[in-house]
């Protein structure tokens, strides 16, 4: 397929307008071309700043047009299942934000309707498209910390409403949201310690609380995860984190430490044991992902045939570990399983 992958983007709010509509306008190799909205004023505002591509008010008149090659699902959180599975049946392929699903059962129904229609279901895990993160991988899967310990990851910021400016109600609603903080924010961490460590997660504990806001769900949340292999990590995710948020990935090895922290004068050091004691080293990190972004990495998986890096089944993954983490805070147990 020689010509651009035309897209609509269903649900044009935040999200989609701070990351997904950028990235495809910056492209060529993709053409909006709806946006889908049952507030079809705010919608064409939007519309105005991305090109003027036309505002549908559902997704079945997507559905319905041959011309559409994808779809984008950027809606609340419960709505990603039932659009996507509508999507892959009509031949759509499939790009969806996180979480992918609220339950496991409709991340295996949407995997199925989309493997049964031969098309691409890919979950928009945008951080392993970060050319930081992308390096971080690559150093460990080069052996350079040898044998890994043990990873911590921290993801906290002030919230939805503050974080965010955004005015949704719908992070407070346990049906449309599904989870709190550790839904939002904690399963990027999650999806980030697994694609690192390269190994299934086969137990879960997790301790969670609401402190601040409204939401029925976690706005503060720790989940501790044992991989296979006996490799140990942690996850933190907040919603209350003021006046500033905190993100900090750090891998441990036999032979030295990895560690990101985005507000650190260098974001990215290596430290590794040396004779003399330690021997820091600052691994260049590359301006632009390796896979352009996941936006334009869908429309090439789409034109390719080659399945995306973050297919349904390494979303699913990264959400039975997260349900997990909720099923282990309400329990007071440690829930067992292997999940990826």
């Amino acid at each position: 397929m020689n010509r651009p992958i035309r897209i609509a983007v269903v649900g044009p709010g935040l999200v989609a307008q701070r990351f997904h509509l950028p990235a495809y306008v910056a492209s060529d190799e993709v053409e909006v071309a709806a946006l889908v909205s049952d507030r079809v004023e705010a919608a064409r505002a939007v519309a105005a700043r991305f090109g003027n591509p036309p505002v549908l008010a559902s997704i079945e008149e997507v559905l319905a047009d041959p011309a559409i090659d994808a779809v984008d699902i950027c809606t609340p959180n419960a709505l990603h299942a039932p659009m996507a599975i509508a999507a892959a049946r009509a031949g759509k392929h499939v790009l969806v934000e996180k979480p992918m699903a609220t339950r496991l059962e409709d991340a295996d129904a949407m995997i199925a309707a989309a493997r049964s229609a031969g098309v691409v279901l890919m979950v928009a895990h945008n951080l392993r498209y970060a050319p930081i993160f992308e390096t971080m991988e690559r150093i460990v899967r080069e052996g350079t910390l040898g044998r890994l310990l043990a990873v911590r990851g921290v993801m906290m910021h002030a919230g939805p409403d503050e974080a965010w400016g955004s005015d949704s109600a719908w992070f407070w609603q346990a049906a449309q949201a599904g989870g709190g903080a550790l839904l939002d924010l904690g399963i990027h961490m999650i999806d980030l310690v697994r694609w690192l460590v390269g190994r299934p997660v086969v137990a879960v504990a997790a301790m969670m609380a609401r402190t601040l806001k409204p939401t029925p769900f976690d706005d503060n949340a720790l989940a501790l995860l044992r991989f296979e292999g006996d490799v140990l990590a942690s996850v933190q995710a907040s919603w209350t984190a003021r006046p500033r948020g905190d993100r900090q990935l750090v891998v441990q090895g036999e032979h030295g430490q990895l560690v990101m922290d985005a507000g650190a004068p260098q974001p990215l050091t290596l430290h590794l044991r040396a004779e003399n004691g330690t021997r820091t080293v600052v691994p260049e990190v590359p301006a632009q992902s390796l896979r352009g972004n996941p936006y334009v990495h869908f429309a090439r998986a789409i034109k390719t045939g080659e399945p995306p890096l973050t297919t349904g089944e390494e979303g699913r993954a990264s959400l039975a570990v997260t349900l997990a983490a909720y099923e282990a805070a309400r329990s007071s147990r440690t829930i067992e399983g292997r999940w990826g």
